[in-house]
């Protein structure tokens, strides 16, 4: 499941999430795949609610919750990191956005907006 990417990364795509890390987690298959299922079933709408509250809207004015899911696009997780990354959204041509998070989506963290 997980293989070496360019940049010396270990790599897994399950359900449109891209999965990255620097050290495989002895159960790093089963990680993926609970992840997976959490962020398709509660767990991205979820962050949405959280980018909506925390802020997004100052960056990009006009976004509600079903506007916001519709624009993210496929997200990458940091295993290592705990962050999901969305680099490749319509919102803007240039900015990155980074969420922190805890356990499965359950709690977030900050929200970075770069660029």
């Amino acid at each position: 499941m997980f293989q070496k990417n360019d940049l010396g990364e270990y790599e897994a795509r399950v359900g449109g999430i891209r999965f990255v890390c620097d050290e495989l987690p002895p159960d790093a298959e089963a990680t993926v795949e609970a992840f997976a299922a959490r962020y398709q079933n509660g767990g991205y709408a979820a962050l949405c609610d959280y980018l909506i509250e925390a802020g997004i809207g100052e960056e990009f004015p006009g976004l509600d919750p079903s506007r916001l899911r519709f624009l993210l696009g496929d997200p990458i997780v940091s295993l290592d990191r705990q962050t999901v990354t969305f680099a490749d959204h319509r919102l803007d041509d240039d900015s990155i956005l980074v969420v922190e998070y805890e356990g499965m989506l359950e709690r977030f963290l900050d929200m970075t907006v770069d660029g």
